[in-house]
């Protein structure tokens, strides 16, 4: 969808023109008609906003991420879900983001430590109202008009993607692998400490101007790399970071979740000590940047000497001051929100150096410090000497572009590190489908015994003295003695398949030459205690319980088929799985029908209800297979894609 078409979406805005084009959505200048306020709108990929599950998140996870109210989190003034458009309407934000001045001008240490601050003190707020963010990024931080900083596209992941962190059989990963943590790269739930990671390495790159794991080349390959090591030490990629502060950056950047800082304030608390320490109480007028809305960040980042303290939050989620530089324990984890919305309108490469001022603060740090922390005797570094760092690499990797798919191009990340095995499925499904045929072939009863006060003969042989249902060619008449009747019934399996009127003891089937097969039951009319089976010798084929079973076992088994191509899904959906259950019920219920048509076994309802059970159980058990499989495949191509070997 283009301008025109979003602006016949939004009647009460006045669209004007493209500013951005993410992996997430796209971004355009409009203007509020009533209001004359200029605002930014972020409509995401059409392809999902027509599926019914992203929708709904949509509204959810918008109404709680316009409630947000900090100084550095973007406002959102509306979201609108309507003809198959899903977009925000934020503020206009008109002088780029953190990664446009990180490119073009270069960040000096301090400067790079402001903007963390006030990006930790946006995700505090946001985390303390239940909202993750999970895609935190240069490219997300945007300056307003007096260059105050703004965190975007809070909410935005959830939506498209739910609470799973989701890729493409290509090896593209939606989100942005650069600064992915290590639980949300294999698929896991996420906390707070997902958000600690991504803040982590975006510090590490504004202060050395490399990623964390410089040396992979694809995303799939980045995402796995923090799985399995740690980053290459901050002081080899940058020898003059000061100390104190490098240990606060690795300390966010460590594999087991549990062991970084327990939330974003205790990572900006001791990133402010630790500053402070290093550049002096004054050293955020050097920074350029002002940090508004954490007393504690605040606090902190003019703290200095032997008072330093840091906050760490023990595996019982209590906190406890302590003197030692120690990373944050577990947290509770919030609920998952998260998304990356691009930056508005980059207009002018401003110089930054007369930026207005913030302040900032930071938590936690690494375990234990070596060397011990500057004392205040100690004389600080001048900040004003730093010099700025640029991006080593200057050609972004992007994640997955979610305009070019839909949801059912995605799988899941938790199953490329284990992807389940479809060798216990398969088994099931052998097992089960294999039993359903066997009681199908040979049923479940023995042969019905006639009515112990049936006197009645047929073709002259009493149906007591009969090891077995009489045997009659229904194509023929028969004889039928011992009973005085005008006429007698026949059903199968209990459902009544017609009549035949008797005549001098004469049966002329009629009919049922053409309803009657396998082993049905006669009962003459008015006769009480006379129902006996007989088995009819005619052909089965030209008959109407087998034309209909076939056409019912044809139909199950088409639909079985149809709901194996659903579990092609990259998602596991119930829908494929309830059909194979119903599809597969119906199917074994009518093979079991025409085993008993062709074979002559008794007709038994017992049998009829156990192959339809086993049969639907086989049913899921083979689409489960089959899903099972396809997935193993996809990620042997991803694996081959990326280059790696699981």
């Amino acid at each position: 969808m283009g301008a025109q078409e979003l602006q016949v979406a939004l009647p009460e805005y006045e669209v004007t023109k493209e500013l951005g084009r993410g992996a997430m959505g796209i971004v355009y200048l409009g203007r509020h008609r009533a209001l004359d306020r200029l605002v930014a709108i972020k409509e995401l990929p059409s392809s999902f906003a027509v599926d019914t599950a992203v929708r709904e998140r949509f509204l959810t996870e918008a109404r709680v991420v316009a409630a947000l109210d900090h100084p550095h989190v973007v406002v959102i003034h509306d979201f609108v879900e309507r003809d198959g458009t899903l977009a925000l309407v934020m503020e206009h934000l008109p002088n780029g983001t953190v990664w446009d001045q990180f490119l073009n001008h270069g960040l000096a240490a301090p400067r790079a430590c402001g903007l963390v601050l006030a990006t930790l003190a946006g995700v505090h707020h946001a985390h303390d109202r239940g909202i993750l963010h999970r895609d935190i990024k240069p490219e997300n931080l945007i300056f307003t008009h007096d260059w105050q900083l703004k965190v975007t596209d809070f909410g935005i992941a959830q939506v498209l993607t739910g609470s799973e962190t989701m890729g493409t059989e290509e090896g593209a990963i939606v989100g942005t692998p650069a600064y992915m943590s290590p639980e949300q790269a294999e698929g896991r739930s996420c906390g707070p400490q997902a958000d600690v990671y991504a803040s982590g390495a975006m510090l590490y790159e504004m202060l050395t101007g490399s990623l964390p794991f410089p040396n992979e080349t694809t995303a799939m390959g980045m995402a796995m790399a923090r799985l399995n090591s740690d980053p290459i030490p901050i002081q080899s990629a940058g020898p003059s970071i000061p100390g104190a502060i490098g240990e606060v950056a690795m300390a966010a950047l460590t594999r087991n979740e549990g062991d970084r800082f327990g939330t974003a304030e205790d990572f900006g608390v001791a990133l402010g000590e630790a500053a402070a320490q290093t550049w002096g109480p004054e050293w955020m007028s050097e920074s350029g940047i002002a940090v508004r809305g954490s007393e504690a960040i605040e606090q902190a980042s003019r703290t200095t000497g032997d008072g330093l303290v840091r906050h760490r939050a023990s595996d019982a989620d209590e906190r406890a001051v302590v003197e030692a530089a120690e990373p944050a324990a577990d947290a509770t984890p919030l609920s998952i929100h998260d998304s990356a919305i691009k930056g508005v309108e980059a207009e002018a490469e401003a110089d930054v150096a007369g930026a207005p001022v913030i302040e900032a603060a930071a938590a936690g740090a690494a375990a234990p410090v070596s060397p011990p922390p500057p004392t205040p005797t100690a004389p600080p570094v001048d900040a004003a000497r730093m010099a700025a760092v640029i991006p080593q690499q200057r050609d972004r990797m992007v994640g997955a572009n979610l305009h070019d798919l839909v949801p059912d191009d995605m799988l899941n990340m938790a199953e490329v590190r284990s992807p389940q095995s479809p060798l216990v499925a398969a088994l099931v499904a052998v097992l089960a489908l294999g039993a359903a045929l066997l009681i199908a072939l040979t049923g479940l009863g023995a042969d019905p015994a006639p009515d112990d006060r049936a006197t009645a003969t047929v073709n002259g042989v009493g149906v007591q003295r009969l090891a077995a249902p009489a045997e009659v060619d229904l194509t023929e008449p028969f004889e039928i003695g011992n009973v005085v009747t005008d006429s007698v019934s026949a059903s199968f399996l209990g459902i009544p398949i017609g009549s035949a009127p008797v005549v001098d003891g004469t049966i002329d089937p009629g009919y049922l030459r053409f309803s009657g097969a396998g082993v049905i039951e006669i009962t003459p009319t008015g006769v009480d205690g006379q129902t006996f089976p007989i088995r009819a010798t005619n052909s089965v084929f030209p008959t109407a319980p087998f034309v209909a079973a076939a056409m019912i076992a044809l139909g199950g088994l088409a639909s079985v088929q149809s709901n194996l191509r659903g579990m092609r899904s990259r998602r596991v959906r119930l829908s494929p799985y309830l059909g194979l259950l119903l599809s597969g019920a119906v199917a074994g219920a009518a093979l079991s029908v025409l085993a008993m048509l062709l074979l002559q076994t008794p007709a038994a309802l017992s049998t009829v209800a156990a192959s339809a059970a086993l049969f639907a159980v086989g049913s899921v058990a083979l689409g489960e297979t089959y899903r099972r499989w396809r997935r193993r495949r996809r990620l042997k191509r991803v694996t081959v894609a990326t280059g790696r070997r699981r």
